[in-house]
């Protein structure tokens, strides 16, 4: 039960992470998404706008023929010679000679077939005429003649292509002369409106590519500023989380570790020591009278004799697993794993004679004019029924007995006996 929200988080850090990392690839298929669209549905708009316009005109057209019937079959044809229309050319007759509807249709048919914009076409309502003449010449005109047989009041229409255009054809049912039903064809060509789409469809899209360009440039821009940012914020946290770890692990004056750090240090070692059944040596040094030197020569100066005694004393530990710390204000801790007392007092030794080789001035020191260390040695093995403050108020108790007995030198406590 509780690896459910541990599992429901990763999951939550995975997706996060594949969003940020995807992030310009998700918008840019967002954009096309998009922009595609939004290309569709113009282009959906316009073909319905160009078929209902075509519409109007063909409705408008046959309106026309009707009235041109009319014309034709009174005696205004012959006052109405040679006029026009809307997009209709009358074919004027000698009223002696006036037609009759069908001859007009035919042709007025015949007319407009030599025309490119649009043509007109008449055929019987019955499924088979009289004449092949009076029957639908191609596919659309079978389709209209048995959608208007189905249904008379109604108009059919479609685009269709012809001598290799575009063309809205409708067709509707008109009375004939002698009031017997015809079937009278519209077709216009839409192939100028259809490059006008196509035209304007690639304007809109060519646009659509450049704002999503555009987009996407300024948003890749910002995330790449967004991104180079974050590293950098991180770059300087990690540094604030280093320089911390380091105040908290390292003395800023001595540049040892801590006593805290030396306390993990100790416990470490002497379970190591515990499992191998070896020495763990402990050595406390501390400045003498450090107090006196601060006051005397201020604290600056007092700050650089710790720096210098701590660098003496760090050159003296170079095994694997030995530690330097500085344990309080003027007093060191050295730890020594696989060190027995006599090893630990050879160190003491080196690290005593580098001290005061320093020769840094100490006038008001009772002991010596220069700098001088008091040392307490402490050694144990570490065992089950011991513990690691054990060595440490051993070597505490040396150091104060190193102090009692005059300062500038060294004193080895061990569990049978203290020695100096």
């Amino acid at each position: 039960m509780a690896l459910a929200p541990v599992r429901e988080g990763r999951f939550r850090q995975t997706l996060t992470r594949i969003f940020y990392r995807y992030i310009v690839f998700i918008l840019l298929g967002g954009l096309c998404l998009g922009a595609s669209i939004a290309l569709a549905g113009t282009g959906y708009l316009s073909a319905q706008l160009i078929e209902s316009q075509a519409l109007m005109q063909a409705q408008s057209t046959v309106q026309t023929m009707q009235k041109v019937e009319q014309l034709v079959r009174t005696s205004e044809t012959q006052s109405l010679e040679g006029a026009e229309l809307t997009g209709v050319t009358l074919l004027s007759t000698p009223p002696v000679n006036r037609p009759n509807l069908v001859s007009y249709w035919e042709n007025l048919e015949q007319q407009s077939w030599e025309q490119s914009s649009h043509f007109f076409r008449s055929y019987s309502l019955q499924l088979a005429g009289e004449s092949q003449a009076d029957q639908p010449r191609d596919r659309f005109g079978g389709e209209a003649q048995k959608a208007l047989q189905a249904d008379p009041q109604q108009a059919y229409y479609r685009q269709d292509t012809v001598r290799n255009q575009r063309y809205f054809r409708y067709a509707k049912t008109v009375k004939n002369a002698d009031n017997s039903p015809q079937i009278l064809e519209v077709s216009q060509s839409i192939e100028p409106l259809l490059q006008m789409r196509r035209q304007g469809l690639l304007w809109i899209g060519l646009g659509l590519l450049s704002v999503s360009s555009l987009i996407l440039g300024s948003i890749t821009f910002l995330l790449r500023g967004m991104r180079q940012l974050n590293q950098t914020l991180k770059l300087q946290m990690k540094e604030q989380s280093q320089a911390h770890q380091k105040l908290m692990t390292v003395d800023g004056v001595t540049n040892l570790v801590t006593r805290s750090q030396f306390n993990k240090s100790l416990e470490s070692e002497w379970r190591r020591m515990q499992r191998r059944t070896q020495d763990l040596s402990l050595i406390l040094c501390k400045i003498d009278f450090f107090e006196e030197f601060q006051a005397n020569y201020g604290h600056e100066a007092g700050n650089l004799c710790l720096r210098v005694v701590a660098n003496a004393i760090q050159g003296h530990i170079h095994r694997v697993g030995d530690l330097a710390a500085r344990y309080e204000e003027s007093s060191f801790a050295i730890l020594l794993p696989h060190t027995n007392e006599l090893q630990a007092v050879q160190v003491v030794a080196k690290i005593s004679d580098a001290v005061y080789g320093l020769k840094i001035q100490h006038v008001p020191s009772p002991v010596n004019a220069r700098v001088t260390v008091s040392v307490g040695v402490a050694t144990l093995i570490p065992s089950a029924h011991r513990q690691p403050s054990q060595l440490l108020d051993m070597a505490e108790v040396a150091l104060m007995a190193a102090e009692q007995k005059g300062h500038n030198c060294y004193v080895v406590n061990t569990p049978s006996s203290t020695q100096a």
